[in-house]
């Protein structure tokens, strides 16, 4: 791009974001210029949803990004992928998994993932040692199996693969068995953490349970934590991180269960609850072999009074933590959404003393509250330099009965204040954007990648990605 035409479309996005066209709240400080680069699709050789990215910890030019390839079939309704850019996410490479019932080849003798009717559910982390982990799900006729698939360093197929638990009646394997008297039918919503000082790493989620013996009862979801000592080729037996659903089916449910390290070296897990509209927090002061009881850190109202739960009356809370040696090295932030103004908004809880006390609930104020818009499955990432940024969603009138476009909000400053841009060039036909959606920072800015329904027939689901330039 010339020069004359930069000194034009930085100026353009200047006056964006302070114009009250771009939803700002009155009076707001813009600490930053959000320069969002074309709003396109990043691999079009397969649809995809349900985004969780990493960047290389040595070049951050180089991006790993998990999805689910969907499919209109139900009778494949789903497969796992990985796709690679080594150009900051301009360009795209995609490794569909091995094993896909859609796609049988002859080279899928052996595949770990063969026999499953689908894969699903994606979460990625780098170790130090440059390995990813690739954990997901995939659903055989009699479980659901959570695993985590081990990749060397630039690898497009896994090393090996490992499962972390079974679902069914009890699990399979005895080291991963829940107890009684629930059994399991679903895994999902994984998130992995390795310590920062030790080769140790943790994963946290939520189990959809049943009780065996009360006919038909409600289900409900339970956070789980287990660890493995050995690069994730096993994991100890999960433990619950609240007992009080126990001979409770009252329509308990967590979901989105996050785990994060403080600079003290303390071990915690944040999750929402259903039945009380709220976050809750354990915390382990030696390496996850005991935790706190649950403390409630927040209200979260996310499910309307008498509402079913469903994934139209849920909110997932991510966490992040600044590690970059600034002036707010140790801020532990949760992002989640909220209805108790009439419609969903953002908000953000806040602690500087190591997930000790949290800040009251403080509302992203990227855009005006009541304003008939939800914004909701939200994600959250601090960014290496400390800032922070959130990706999200905003929909016109109701959640899900309209189309929605994605912005980026991002704050200098420790959440104080928010610059706020809109990435997609249009509305999504798409009424809803998936689970989750990710961000990861590169050398030239904050790349985000979204699920966007335009550009194909009705119904597919696309890979949409935005690189935005930092002013």
């Amino acid at each position: 791009m010339r020069r004359g035409l930069l000194a034009v479309a930085l100026a353009a996005v200047a006056s964006a974001c302070v114009s009250p066209g771009n939803d700002l709240d009155a009076g707001a400080t813009v600490p930053s210029i959000l320069v969002p680069g074309p709003d396109e699709a990043a691999f079009r050789e397969t649809q995809g949803r349900e985004f969780d990215m990493v960047a290389d910890r040595d070049d951050p030019s180089k991006v790993t990004a998990a999805y689910v390839i969907p499919r209109q079939d139900s009778n494949f309704p789903s497969w796992l992928a990985l796709a690679k850019s080594s150009d900051g996410g301009r360009t795209w490479r995609t490794y569909p998994f091995c094993g896909d019932p859609a796609t049988p080849a002859p080279s899928d003798v052996g595949c770990p993932f063969l026999g499953a009717r689908l894969t699903s559910d994606p979460v990625l982390l780098q170790a130090r040692d440059g390995t990813l982990l690739y954990l997901g799900v995939m659903l055989n006729a009699q479980d659901v199996t959570q695993f985590v698939a081990r990749f060397d360093r630039d690898a497009t197929k896994p090393s090996s693969v490992h499962v972390i638990s079974r679902s069914a009646f009890n699990f399979v394997d005895g080291a991963q068995m829940i107890p009684a008297p629930y059994m399991v039918y679903y895994n999902g919503k994984a998130n992995i953490l390795e310590e920062r000082a030790r080769d140790v790493l943790h994963v946290v989620w939520a189990a959809d349970l049943v009780g065996r013996d009360d006919g038909v009862p409600p289900t409900i979801g339970l956070p789980f934590w287990t660890t493995s000592r050995d690069g994730g080729r096993s994991w100890s037996r999960p433990v619950a991180l609240t007992q009080e659903a126990f001979g409770d089916l009252d329509s308990i449910y967590a979901v989105g269960v996050e785990a994060f390290e403080t600079l003290d070296g303390k071990l915690h897990a944040i999750w929402w609850e259903s039945r009380s509209n709220a976050l809750y927090q354990v915390t382990s002061s030696d390496g996850a072999g005991t935790f706190t009881a649950p403390r409630k850190i927040g209200p979260a109202l996310a499910r309307p009074s008498n509402a079913p739960v469903n994934s139209d009356n849920l909110t997932r809370p991510w966490t992040g933590v600044d590690l970059s040696g600034g002036p707010r090295h140790g801020t532990v932030y949760v992002l989640y959404d909220d209805l108790s103004l009439g419609d969903r908004d953002l908000y953000l809880l806040v602690s500087t003393d190591n997930a000790t006390t949290w800040s009251p609930p403080t509302r992203v104020p990227t855009i005006p509250q009541g304003n008939g818009r939800d914004e909701t499955m939200a994600r959250l990432l601090v960014e290496p330099d400390g800032n922070i940024s959130v990706l999200y969603p905003s929909w016109r009138k109701l959640e899900r009965w309209s189309p929605y476009e994605m912005r980026l909000a991002r704050s200098t400053d420790g959440a104080v204040t928010f610059a706020d841009v809109r990435l997609s060039s249009g509305f999504s036909p798409l009424h809803n954007p998936g689970d989750y959606n990710d961000l990861v920072r590169t050398p030239d800015g904050v790349l985000a990648v979204w699920e966007d329904g335009r550009g194909g027939p009705a119904g597919t689901k696309w890979a949409f990605r935005s690189l935005i330039g930092l002013g």
